[in-house]
C-alpha cells in the first residue's frame, strides 16, 4: 500500500512539474533545468499520455498553416496519398516514402561527407578527448563519425531538403499543427567494433527530446544486413504501446531479448533499403541501428517537431545570404524554422 501511494505522489508531482514548464515556455520560451527529467519521467509513468495531451494543445494553439515555400526536392503528395501516409504513421509509427532522393543528389553529399572533417564518437566505457578525422574507409578509427553540424547547413543540398515541402506538409499532417524544422544530423557508422554499442544507439531505445516529432531517415548508401539497417517496433510509438515494465527502467537501452520477450516478430520492421531510400518514423517509438558487420554505412538525419519544448538545444545557425530561398522561407514562416538562426 505504502508503494503504491509513493507512487502516485511522483506520478502528480511530475505530472505537475511538467505542466508549469509547459506553461512556463508557452509564456516565456525559456524552460526550467529539470524539464528534461520531468518530460521523461511523465512520459513513463503515463506510458505516452502526457505527450498525447501536449500536443493536443498545440494543435489549438498553432494550427495547420499553408506552407508557401518556393523550392521542392520530392513531389508534391495527392491529398489521398498524404492521408494515407498520415494514417501509415498513426497506426505503425513509420513510412517509407516512395520516392527516393535522386542519385547524383547522393553522390555528392557522398563526396562531402568523404571529405569532411568529422567528430570520432566515443564508445561505450571510452573516455577520452575529442578527436576529429576524415572517415577512412580502409581505417576506421570509431565506431560513429558524427559531422558538425555547422558544416551540414552550409551544404546547399542539405537546405533544400531541410525546407522541402512534402516532408513538412507530412509532418503537419501527422502532428494535426504547424511542423518546426527542428534538428538534424548526419553520420558514418562503421565495423570498428565487433558488438552493437549503446553510445552508437545500437540497443533499442526511445527518445524523448520534443513533445511529438518525426525523424526522416535519409540512406546515402545502400545498407543490407550486414551493413547496419535500422529496425523498428511498429506500433510501440502510441500510448501504451510500450509495456509497462519496459517504462519502468526510464530512458533505458534495452537488449533484443527484451524486445523478443514483449513483441511478436512481425512487429520488429527491418529497414535494409538501397542509397537514396527515406524512411520517416515517429522515434517515440522503440528503435536502434544494427551494429555493422561489414562495409559501412552514411545517414542524413532531419527531426521534423511540433514544438521545441523539451531538451534544451540552442539553434544551429546556417550561413546564407539575405536573398536566398532558404531566407525568405525563413521570413514567412519564423516559427516553422525557429530551430535554426540564420546568418546572413
Amino acid at each position: 500500500m505504502l508503494r503504491k501511494i509513493k507512487k502516485a505522489i511522483r506520478y502528480v508531482m511530475n505530472a505537475l512539474l511538467l505542466l508549469v514548464a509547459f506553461v512556463w515556455y508557452g509564456v516565456s520560451k525559456k524552460m526550467p533545468s529539470w524539464t528534461g527529467r520531468a518530460h521523461i519521467m511523465t512520459f513513463c509513468l503515463t506510458a505516452g499520455r502526457s505527450n498525447d495531451w501536449m500536443s493536443k494543445m498545440l494543435s489549438f494553439v498553432f494550427p495547420p498553416r499553408k506552407i508557401d515555400i518556393e523550392t521542392q526536392v520530392f513531389s508534391p503528395l495527392s491529398d489521398e496519398q498524404l492521408r494515407q501516409v498520415t494514417d501509415d504513421l498513426d497506426q505503425n509509427g513509420y513510412v517509407i516514402l516512395n520516392q527516393r532522393l535522386p542519385e547524383q543528389l547522393c553522390e555528392r553529399l557522398m563526396q562531402f561527407a568523404l571529405t569532411q572533417e568529422a567528430v570520432l564518437r566515443q564508445t561505450d566505457g571510452q573516455s577520452s578527448h575529442r578527436q576529429t578525422g576524415v572517415y577512412d574507409a580502409d581505417n576506421p578509427r570509431a565506431v560513429i563519425y558524427d559531422f558538425e553540424k555547422a558544416s551540414i547547413l552550409a551544404n546547399p543540398e542539405v537546405q533544400a531538403l531541410l525546407m522541402d515541402p512534402t516532408l513538412l506538409s507530412i509532418a503537419q499532417s501527422y502532428f494535426r499543427s504547424e511542423p518546426v524544422a527542428d534538428l538534424l544530423s548526419m553520420w558514418w557508422s562503421t565495423a570498428y567494433k565487433g558488438t552493437a554499442d549503446g553510445e552508437a544507439a545500437q540497443l533499442y531505445h526511445f527518445d524523448m527530446d520534443r513533445v511529438k516529432w518525426l525523424k526522416v531517415f535519409v540512406y546515402l548508401t545502400d545498407v543490407g544486413k550486414d551493413n547496419g539497417p535500422h529496425y523498428f517496433v511498429s506500433g510501440s510509438h502510441r500510448s501504451g504501446g510500450i509495456p509497462r515494465e519496459l517504462l519502468a527502467r526510464g530512458y533505458a537501452r534495452l537488449e533484443d531479448e527484451d524486445i523478443s520477450r514483449h513483441y511478436a516478430p512481425h512487429k520488429v520492421v527491418e529497414f535494409a533499403a538501397p542509397k537514396g531510400t527515406i524512411i520517416i518514423e515517429d522515434t517515440r517509438g522503440l528503435h536502434k541501428g544494427q551494429h555493422i558487420k561489414e562495409g559501412h554505412r552514411l545517414i542524413l538525419q532531419f527531426q521534423i517537431s511540433n514544438s521545441r519544448f523539451g531538451a534544451e538545444i540552442p539553434p544551429a545557425p546556417i550561413a546564407t545570404s539575405e536573398d536566398s530561398v532558404l531566407a525568405r522561407a525563413v521570413r514567412r514562416h519564423p516559427r516553422m524554422f525557429s530551430g535554426y538562426t540564420l546568418n546572413t
